[in-house]
Protein backbone atom coordinates (compact mmCIF):
# COMPACT_ATOMS: atom_id res chain seq x y z
CA UNK A 1 0.00 0.00 0.00
CA UNK A 2 0.79 3.74 -0.87
CA UNK A 3 0.56 7.23 1.11
CA UNK A 4 -1.87 9.36 -1.17
CA UNK A 5 -2.74 12.96 -0.05
CA UNK A 6 -6.34 13.51 -1.09
CA UNK A 7 -5.94 17.49 -0.70
CA UNK A 8 -4.18 17.12 -3.76
CA UNK A 9 -5.61 18.99 -6.52
CA UNK A 10 -4.28 16.68 -9.01
CA UNK A 11 -6.72 13.90 -7.79
CA UNK A 12 -10.59 13.34 -7.61
CA UNK A 13 -12.95 11.01 -6.07
CA UNK A 14 -15.96 9.73 -7.66
CA UNK A 15 -19.32 8.85 -5.74
CA UNK A 16 -18.22 5.38 -4.69
CA UNK A 17 -14.56 6.78 -2.49
CA UNK A 18 -12.38 5.62 -5.63
CA UNK A 19 -9.90 8.71 -6.20
CA UNK A 20 -7.93 9.13 -9.49
CA UNK A 21 -5.81 11.65 -10.99
CA UNK A 22 -8.21 14.54 -12.20
CA UNK A 23 -8.10 12.96 -15.75
CA UNK A 24 -9.72 9.66 -13.93
CA UNK A 25 -6.27 7.50 -15.98
CA UNK A 26 -5.25 6.32 -13.08
CA UNK A 27 -6.70 4.91 -9.84
CA UNK A 28 -4.74 5.70 -7.08
CA UNK A 29 -6.99 4.39 -4.06
CA UNK A 30 -9.58 2.37 -3.91
CA UNK A 31 -12.30 2.34 -1.26
CA UNK A 32 -12.00 0.08 1.87
CA UNK A 33 -13.45 -2.89 0.56
CA UNK A 34 -10.44 -3.02 -1.93
CA UNK A 35 -6.77 -4.06 -1.10
CA UNK A 36 -4.70 -1.04 -2.17
CA UNK A 37 -2.95 -2.33 -4.88
CA UNK A 38 -3.14 -1.24 -8.78
CA UNK A 39 -1.41 -1.82 -11.46
CA UNK A 40 -1.33 -0.42 -14.90
CA UNK A 41 0.20 -2.00 -17.86
CA UNK A 42 1.49 -0.29 -21.55
CA UNK A 43 -1.67 -1.84 -22.99
CA UNK A 44 -3.58 0.69 -21.11
CA UNK A 45 -5.29 -2.06 -18.54
CA UNK A 46 -6.00 -1.44 -14.77
CA UNK A 47 -5.35 -4.48 -12.92
CA UNK A 48 -6.74 -4.64 -9.06
CA UNK A 49 -5.92 -6.87 -6.41
CA UNK A 50 -9.01 -7.51 -4.04
CA UNK A 51 -7.58 -11.31 -3.38
CA UNK A 52 -8.90 -10.68 0.65
CA UNK A 53 -12.05 -11.12 -1.08
CA UNK A 54 -12.44 -14.63 0.16
CA UNK A 55 -16.25 -15.34 0.49
CA UNK A 56 -18.84 -14.41 -2.29
CA UNK A 57 -19.67 -11.25 0.10
CA UNK A 58 -16.93 -9.71 -0.08
CA UNK A 59 -16.35 -9.99 -3.74
CA UNK A 60 -20.53 -8.30 -4.09
CA UNK A 61 -19.13 -5.36 -1.75
CA UNK A 62 -15.84 -4.65 -3.85
CA UNK A 63 -18.29 -5.14 -7.21
CA UNK A 64 -20.37 -2.65 -5.87
CA UNK A 65 -17.83 0.36 -6.47
CA UNK A 66 -17.51 -0.44 -10.26
CA UNK A 67 -19.17 0.62 -13.17
CA UNK A 68 -21.83 -1.87 -14.84
CA UNK A 69 -20.57 -4.46 -17.81
CA UNK A 70 -16.82 -2.82 -17.12
CA UNK A 71 -14.32 -5.82 -15.58
CA UNK A 72 -12.86 -8.56 -16.31
CA UNK A 73 -12.57 -10.77 -13.03
CA UNK A 74 -10.45 -13.74 -11.65
CA UNK A 75 -12.34 -15.53 -9.16
CA UNK A 76 -12.03 -18.98 -7.85
CA UNK A 77 -10.33 -21.11 -5.07
CA UNK A 78 -11.20 -23.26 -1.87
CA UNK A 79 -14.59 -24.14 -1.42
CA UNK A 80 -15.64 -23.28 2.05
CA UNK A 81 -19.24 -24.64 1.46
CA UNK A 82 -20.79 -21.29 0.96
CA UNK A 83 -23.61 -20.62 -0.64
CA UNK A 84 -22.51 -18.25 -3.82
CA UNK A 85 -26.41 -18.33 -5.77
CA UNK A 86 -26.16 -14.51 -4.49
CA UNK A 87 -23.29 -13.74 -6.41
CA UNK A 88 -24.55 -14.62 -9.85
CA UNK A 89 -26.84 -11.39 -10.65
CA UNK A 90 -23.91 -9.09 -9.27
CA UNK A 91 -21.31 -10.47 -11.68
CA UNK A 92 -24.28 -10.05 -14.56
CA UNK A 93 -24.50 -6.54 -13.34
CA UNK A 94 -20.07 -5.96 -13.45
CA UNK A 95 -18.20 -8.15 -15.21
CA UNK A 96 -18.06 -8.90 -19.02
CA UNK A 97 -15.49 -11.60 -18.29
CA UNK A 98 -15.09 -13.97 -16.02
CA UNK A 99 -12.24 -16.11 -15.57
CA UNK A 100 -12.55 -18.64 -12.98
CA UNK A 101 -10.09 -21.51 -11.68
CA UNK A 102 -9.90 -23.81 -8.30
CA UNK A 103 -12.56 -26.13 -6.55
CA UNK A 104 -15.60 -23.13 -6.62
CA UNK A 105 -15.14 -22.60 -10.20
CA UNK A 106 -18.45 -24.59 -10.91
CA UNK A 107 -20.47 -22.78 -7.92
CA UNK A 108 -19.92 -19.32 -9.53
CA UNK A 109 -20.22 -20.65 -12.90
CA UNK A 110 -23.62 -22.04 -11.64
CA UNK A 111 -24.52 -19.02 -9.93
CA UNK A 112 -23.77 -16.64 -13.03
CA UNK A 113 -26.03 -19.09 -15.18
CA UNK A 114 -28.58 -19.15 -12.76
CA UNK A 115 -28.88 -15.64 -12.82
CA UNK A 116 -30.98 -13.74 -15.42
CA UNK A 117 -28.72 -12.28 -18.25
CA UNK A 118 -26.05 -14.85 -16.86
CA UNK A 119 -25.13 -15.90 -21.17
CA UNK A 120 -24.03 -12.28 -21.62
CA UNK A 121 -21.22 -12.78 -19.23
CA UNK A 122 -18.08 -14.77 -21.12
CA UNK A 123 -16.60 -17.28 -18.51
CA UNK A 124 -12.70 -18.80 -19.70
CA UNK A 125 -11.61 -21.50 -17.46
CA UNK A 126 -8.01 -22.03 -16.51
CA UNK A 127 -5.79 -24.44 -13.75
CA UNK A 128 -3.16 -21.66 -12.57
CA UNK A 129 -2.76 -18.18 -12.30
CA UNK A 130 -0.21 -17.48 -14.88
CA UNK A 131 -2.80 -18.94 -16.90
CA UNK A 132 -6.03 -16.55 -15.17
CA UNK A 133 -3.65 -13.01 -15.83
CA UNK A 134 -2.55 -14.06 -19.14
CA UNK A 135 -6.22 -14.84 -19.99
CA UNK A 136 -7.19 -11.82 -18.39
CA UNK A 137 -4.64 -9.78 -20.38
CA UNK A 138 -6.14 -11.46 -23.53
CA UNK A 139 -9.90 -10.30 -22.49
CA UNK A 140 -9.08 -6.62 -21.64
CA UNK A 141 -8.99 -3.78 -23.72
CA UNK A 142 -7.79 -0.81 -23.21
CA UNK A 143 -9.34 1.41 -20.37
CA UNK A 144 -10.74 -2.04 -18.77
CA UNK A 145 -9.87 -3.21 -15.25
CA UNK A 146 -8.76 -6.86 -14.80
CA UNK A 147 -10.37 -7.03 -11.11
CA UNK A 148 -8.71 -10.43 -8.46
CA UNK A 149 -12.06 -11.13 -6.21
CA UNK A 150 -11.97 -14.47 -5.80
CA UNK A 151 -14.73 -14.97 -3.40
CA UNK A 152 -12.82 -17.87 -1.95
CA UNK A 153 -10.49 -18.62 0.38
CA UNK A 154 -7.42 -18.99 -0.78
CA UNK A 155 -5.81 -22.37 0.18
CA UNK A 156 -6.28 -24.48 -3.01
CA UNK A 157 -2.89 -22.89 -4.42
CA UNK A 158 -1.71 -20.65 -1.83
CA UNK A 159 -0.75 -20.83 2.05
CA UNK A 160 -3.46 -16.94 2.44
CA UNK A 161 -4.74 -14.15 0.63
CA UNK A 162 -2.07 -12.28 0.47
CA UNK A 163 0.42 -15.10 -1.25
CA UNK A 164 -2.38 -14.91 -3.44
CA UNK A 165 -2.17 -11.30 -4.25
CA UNK A 166 1.57 -11.17 -4.39
CA UNK A 167 1.19 -13.73 -7.22
CA UNK A 168 -1.67 -11.73 -8.76
CA UNK A 169 0.88 -8.76 -8.51
CA UNK A 170 4.12 -10.42 -9.78
CA UNK A 171 2.32 -11.64 -12.71
CA UNK A 172 1.46 -8.41 -13.78
CA UNK A 173 4.34 -6.80 -13.47
CA UNK A 174 6.16 -9.63 -15.25
CA UNK A 175 3.70 -8.38 -18.06
CA UNK A 176 5.58 -5.38 -18.96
Amino acid sequence: AFEVDETNPNYSSDDFGVLFNKDKSTLIKAPCCLQEARYTVPDGVTYINSSIDSSPERTINALSVFPDRSLVMIAGGKDKNLDYSPLGPHLVRKVKTLILTGPTADKIQASLASAEGGERVKVIRVSTYPEAVAAARRAALPGDTVLLSPASTSFDMFKNFEERGNTFERLVLELE
